[in-house]
């Protein structure tokens, strides 16, 4: 007979070891598990520099022995190694490591001293060097205070440094230059890191808020401990107007200001160029010096060519779909609001681009490799956040639009400031109407869309009286085309659409029994399906989003209109978005991909809803109760096409 388990740890052991191995790795790795149940774990420590492994327990009772000046050196085994004599080395401050003629230090682990006086000497030097000091690195101050750390806790703490900006900026640069890219690599699965980079918002906090009360306050501080880091960082937060308007820094001498533009102007990526264009035009009345860096940033964003592959808006574009992608595979930020995490993944984009910029890594193909890998989870979180926030879809972070959003800006910089500019060059490139000027290059409506942080804020623009006097008309005439909805389409993202106009649409779509004349091409019946689900959106017209669903199986049944199951399932995931509720979003989600998985399809398609249905899933869980019989019609389909 098999004794049975004389204490709780015992048990715990004996029922882990039915669980897969991934589980109990998992459920040892809480320590909270562990300390309930009376476990501990020991693990291997290998150093970076080599390929040299010890045990972690033996290893850190040598460390403690040599810090507590019990012996002067002490002897360790290496796994498959030999053995080793450690010792410190006063001249480095380092412990190092002796076998033979090989010879290692290191790193300072200065955390497991007896003395709290030692400790908190490493530790305050570590936060000045990763420039980190938030509130659990303060709760770990005060437990090196009270006593001396665990085994255990050692890689907790120095998880802690390696989750901060500037030790994963190191990081990356040093992949890039080996070139070293794998996905998982590039991009941190830990929330700390991107709270560190932007800062870390409050639940309920609104976008202008952040911006005010926790982007304003940090930046300060950091630029306190180290102006040009802090500088660096900061401006990371340009992805919104907002980030350069929040930053307080104005204390900064004017030395520090110039030497981070002339870094900026030579190694910055091109959010953080356009950010100091607009915080630096601002200031030229205290700063002057500043415009020659201003004038030559500018012209540096007008030359990007968008369809250039590897230029840097195609680059940009690129690493704002992998960072977006991935931590859509992760789920980190699921509970975070999607213009947060928006924020932190282009922030971290750009130090992945800053991180290219200064290393020779061909980019031509990135695009391409970037979207086989993370584009369809990319479009799939992007959907799923437009339940939130409607009027920012995946399509607005294309090269293309990058450049018509950064010329817009440009042409909106403050006015005062732009006024102040000496040079008549400068002068002509902000305000003239020359072909080389901003304001030439500003494009209706792309230059006035929101920005890839304002898809929950309302449009300001009113409607003119003229357009909405047009747009009643067209849209209550007896016969429809695809023209009658064209001013409503083009004025959903502009203007502020009052839902009645979508309503109006929709009782136009059912008078006309759905029956709209003159489509020419599944082109533009594309399009204006696509630009109706984004009125629904938008206006969170329930009523036409039902409507956009019966007008898309009509115009899918006609001769010679080809819509794609693929691009019926994008027009379905904008329309989704004028409910506002997740439950009723996953209902109407639900209902299109069942009615699609219905469908006669060839295997490939029937792969692509396949795969699309799992990552959509995974993006939103709550999806699983409504798309069950989309799941088994699809899985049945895939199993008779094999056939």
């Amino acid at each position: 007979m098999t004794p049975e388990p004389s204490n709780p740890g015992e048990l715990a052991v004996v029922l882990l070891g039915l669980f897969p191995p991934g589980l109990r790795a998992s459920a040892l790795e809480n320590k909270a598990f562990r300390d309930r149940l009376g476990l501990s774990v020991d693990a291997d420590v290998t150093l970076d520099q080599s390929d040299i492994t010890f045990k972690r327990t033996e290893l850190f009772k040598r460390i403690r022995d040599l810090y507590a000046s019990k012996v002067a050196e002490v002897l360790i085994e290496g796994r498959g190694s030999g053995t080793w004599r450690m010792s410190i080395d006063n001249e480095q401050a380092r412990i190092k490591l002796v076998n033979g003629a090989k010879t290692f230090l290191i790193p300072d682990l200065s955390c497991l001293h007896p003395e709290s006086a030692e400790r908190l000497k490493w530790f305050d030097a570590e936060v000045a060097k990763f420039g980190v000091n938030d509130a659990r690195m303060k709760r770990w101050r005060d437990l090196l205070k009270e006593r001396a750390i665990e085994d255990e806790e050692v890689d907790e703490l120095l998880a802690e440094y390696r989750f901060t900006p500037r030790y994963v900026a190191g990081v990356i640069e040093k992949l890039f230059r080996q070139q070293t890219i794998r996905i998982e690599c590039l991009v941190p699965d830990d929330l700390r890191y991107f709270d560190r980079l932007v800062g870390e918002p409050t639940a309920g906090m609104g976008l202008k808020e952040f911006f005010d009360q926790v982007c304003g306050p940090r930046s300060a501080e950091l630029v306190r401990q180290s102006p040009l880091l802090g500088l660096k960082n900061v401006f990371l937060a340009s992805s919104h107007p907002f980030g350069p308007q929040s930053l307080r820094i104005d204390d900064l001498p004017a030395s520090e200001i110039i030497d981070f533009y002339a870094w900026l102007e030579a190694s910055g990526d091109r959010f953080s160029q356009l950010g100091g264009i607009e915080w630096g035009i601002s200031r030229l009345g205290q700063i002057p010096a500043l415009e020659p860096y201003l004038e030559r940033l500018a012209q540096l964003i007008q030359a990007d060519d968008p369809k250039k592959p590897d230029g840097r808006l195609q680059l940009l574009t690129s690493l704002i779909v992998l960072v977006e992608g991935e931590l859509a595979r992760t789920g980190i930020c699921r509970h975070r609001s999607p213009h947060w995490r928006r924020l932190a993944s282009i922030a971290h984009a750009c130090v992945l681009e800053r991180a290219i910029v200064n290393t020779p890594i061909p980019t031509s193909d990135f695009f391409g490799w970037v979207m086989e890998n993370r584009g369809s989870l990319y479009y799939l979180q992007t959907f799923v956040d437009m339940r939130q926030e409607p009027r920012w879809g995946p399509d607005f972070i294309l090269a293309t639009q990058l450049k018509a959003e950064f010329i817009g800006r440009i042409a909106g910089v403050d006015r005062t400031g732009a006024s102040l500019v000496k040079s008549e060059g400068f002068r002509e490139f902000l305000n003239g109407d020359g072909n080389d000027s901003i304001r030439s290059q500003v494009k209706f409506p792309h230059s006035f869309l929101p920005g890839p942080l304002e898809g929950g804020i309302e449009a300001v623009a009113v409607m003119p009286e003229e357009v909405e006097s047009n747009l009643r008309k067209s849209l209550k005439e007896e016969a429809l085309t695809p023209l009658s909805f064209v001013t409503l389409v083009n004025s959903a993202l502009i203007y502020r659409v009052d839902a009645v106009f979508a309503e109006l649409a929709a009782d136009g779509l059912r008078r006309v029994k759905h029956q709209l004349r003159h489509i020419k091409s599944a082109d533009e019946a594309f399009h204006m399906l696509t630009g109706l689900a984004t009125v629904a959106a938008v206006t969170r017209s329930v009523g036409l989003a039902e409507e956009v669903r019966v007008l898309m199986r009509v115009v899918r049944r006609k001769p010679g209109i080809e819509i794609t199951q693929d691009n019926a399932i994008r027009i379905s995931m904008v329309a989704a978005a004028a409910h506002a509720d997740r439950a009723e979003w996953c209902k109407y989600v639900g209902d299109c991909i069942t009615e699609f998985s219905f469908e006669e399809v060839s295997r490939r398609e029937a792969l692509i809803l396949r795969h699309h249905l799992v990552e959509l899933r995974h993006v939103e869980p709550q999806l699983w109760s409504t798309t069950a019989r989309a799941d088994a019609a699809v899985l049945a389909s895939l199993s008779s096409l094999s056939a």
